[in-house]
């Protein structure tokens, strides 16, 4: 069972061919926040 943060990471691991099959296949997908930088939180203020 592949747990990733990001689609990218899955295209990092695996191809994007083989990422994007691994996405299909998948019969639950939950899609949590992001997580912010230090750079980004900074940006905010």
């Amino acid at each position: 069972m592949p747990v990733l943060l990001s689609f990218a990471q899955a295209r990092e691991k695996w191809s994007a061919n083989a990422s994007g099959e691994i996405r299909d296949a998948a019969i639950v997908k939950i899609i949590l926040g992001g997580h912010r930088t230090r750079a980004a939180r900074a940006h905010r203020l």
